[in-house]
């Protein structure tokens, strides 16, 4: 922590060396034309650009880019919350009713079932001295270890459209108290990649948002 702290350079814009990402799509956004993640900048003190978008996205040959390609941040970020929401919404809606467990669940429920009464009898076999303390130890850390791991497989498999929805709708429900980085984290979870392709020259100074420019790769 302290080493982090000490990275913490107050400048323009943002922290430099700081962990904290301040911008939505910073890194999830990418350059149609070479395929960089965009990084994020401040436009230049009192200039229309600052006083109307503040800051935008753009393509550092610094990282590694080809330095051709800008866009005013704001709009897209809204352009991409707004596909964001306009998703989740419709899975919220589109829920079919849950089907009945199938076999690898249900296979899974009688694993965690055998391995309790496997404990069970561990422990009855300790008690009578039939184990010793370290071959007792053994067998219910092999026996814990083995219920974490069909835990995990039953989790998995118990994500029903049912359980997806209602996680969409509270998402939703919730997103204007998300803090960027919990916006940041439903982004990338939905998608893998928005990418942002020239304008042309001119063509995205003007005022004039063009989403047509943005594609969504979804997950």
């Amino acid at each position: 922590m302290d080493v982090l702290d000490a990275r913490k350079k107050t400048g323009k814009g943002r922290k430099v060396g700081s962990t904290v990402t301040k911008r939505l799509l910073t890194g999830i956004a990418r350059c149609g034309n070479c395929g960089s993640g965009l990084a994020s900048a401040i436009y230049q003190r009192s200039t229309p650009s600052y006083q109307r978008y503040g800051y935008y996205y753009l393509c550092r040959v610094a990282g590694g880019g080809c330095g051709k390609l800008s866009r005013s941040g704001p709009p897209v970020d809204d352009y991409v919350q707004e596909i964001l929401l306009s998703h989740l919404k419709t899975q919220a809606r589109d829920v079919t009713p849950a089907k009945p467990e199938g076999p690898e669940l249900e296979a899974a429920k009688a694993k965690l079932r055998q391995i309790e009464s496997d404990k069970v009898e561990a422990r009855r076999l300790r008690a009578s001295d039939e184990l010793s303390l370290s071959e007792f130890a053994r067998e219910v850390r092999r026996l814990e270890d083995k219920e974490q791991e069909v835990k995990e497989l039953a989790s998995l498999l118990s994500v029903t459209p049912a359980r997806a929805g209602s996680v969409a709708a509270r998402i939703v429900r919730e997103w204007d108290s998300y803090t960027v980085d919990m916006r940041r984290a439903e982004i990338a979870r939905s998608m893998e990649a928005v990418v942002i392709s020239k304008a042309g020259k001119g063509g995205a100074q003007r005022g004039r948002f063009r989403p047509e420019l943005l594609e969504i790769v979804w997950r």
